[in-house]
């Protein structure tokens, strides 16, 4: 299940998940950033915000995933995983892949993330 709050003003999506990741978790996400996406042209910041990486249910839980990414990836301009998980590692090197600029935050350095959110380039 994920927590999800939005502040469309700054225009920056937080999630934290608690526990494995079903399919349904990224459709109420699609829900709340497809909106703000769609009259602001994209998103400031996403920050993710996870003691340890989750895992999912299922694969089929794990392709719901890709595919949120896979559409809404470039419109993003930032993530900030927050975590002192490992994989958040492995994000960054797919970070350089993609035009979304992708950053590691300790867990405990979550003010530290939301400033990078908000900073302007």
């Amino acid at each position: 299940m994920l927590k999800i709050t939005s502040d469309e003003n700054r225009q920056i999506v937080t999630v934290e998940p608690d526990g494995a990741l079903e399919a349904s978790d990224f459709q109420r996400l699609d829900d709340v950033v497809d909106p703000i996406i769609a009259t602001k042209g994209g998103l400031s910041g996403l920050l993710i915000h996870a003691k340890q990486f989750p895992g999912w249910q299922s694969f089929s839980d794990f392709l719901a995933h890709t595919r949120f990414l896979r559409d809404h990836l470039t419109k993003v301009s930032k993530v900030a995983l927050v975590t002192d998980s490992p994989a958040a590692e492995l994000a960054q090197v797919v970070s350089r892949f993609v035009s979304t600029d992708v950053r590691h935050f300790h867990y405990d350095k979550l003010d530290d993330a939301v400033a990078w959110l908000e900073a302007r380039a």
